[in-house]
């Protein structure tokens, strides 16, 4: 064997996480119409609410990744995220983060956290019958965007579907967003285009992954 480059060294690793990077700037995930996205960098996160998550639980322990945290959803973060959806995306937004994603689904919600800051989220839910872990929406921080922490959420999530032997990852997003393309695929998942997915004449990018 030579001594050249291997895995994330290689050419083709420096690629990928350049791909990563270039996905992780826009809201590439979610039941999304191609809003676009704000630039406008977002105020620090505030925690004056007082409730707590119903189920947050022992499986999103808080785990240290470089200086982002990834760990498990409560009431307050919820809270903030419905504040700022809009701003984040450069559009209407906050009603896609439905409620029920949290008192319902929160077990699987995940969200960053940069020194206290939130800077990202994950909802998802893993199906009934456990064939599927389905990623509904995912936001970033714009202030965060090009540092990886899409991957780290999809990561974390694809782990907890693996403990639960759910066999496949699935993702949507509109049509046209490149963006969303390129990460899922980065990421190993395979993307279709599939007609009439959403309703008659409303066509989405169905991203999937065998776990």
């Amino acid at each position: 064997m030579g001594g050249g480059p291997s895995g994330l060294d290689a050419p083709w690793g420096r690629v990928w996480r350049q791909t990563l990077k270039k996905a992780d700037a826009t809201m590439w995930c979610g039941e999304a119409d191609g809003v676009p996205i704000s630039t406008e960098a977002d105020a620090r996160v505030s925690r004056h609410a007082t409730s707590r998550a119903p189920r947050r639980g022992p499986w999103y322990p808080v785990t240290t990744m470089g200086a982002l945290n990834i760990r498990g959803i409560e009431k307050p973060d919820f809270d903030y995220l419905v504040s700022v959806l809009d701003r984040w995306w450069g559009g209407p937004a906050g009603q896609r983060a439905h409620p029920y994603f949290f008192y319902e689904l929160g077990e699987y919600a995940l969200i960053a956290e940069d020194d206290g800051r939130v800077v990202g989220f994950l909802l998802g839910l893993i199906t009934p019958r456990k064939d599927s872990g389905y990623v509904h929406l995912v936001g970033i921080d714009p202030d965060f965007r090009r540092r990886g922490v899409g991957q780290r959420l999809y990561e974390r999530f694809e782990e907890r579907c693996r403990s639960e032997g759910v066999p496949r990852l699935k993702a949507i997003a509109a049509v046209g967003n490149d963006a969303s393309v390129a990460f899922h695929e980065a990421l190993g998942f395979t993307s279709e285009e599939v007609a009439h997915y959403a309703g008659p004449g409303r066509a989405r990018m169905v991203f999937t992954k065998s776990l």
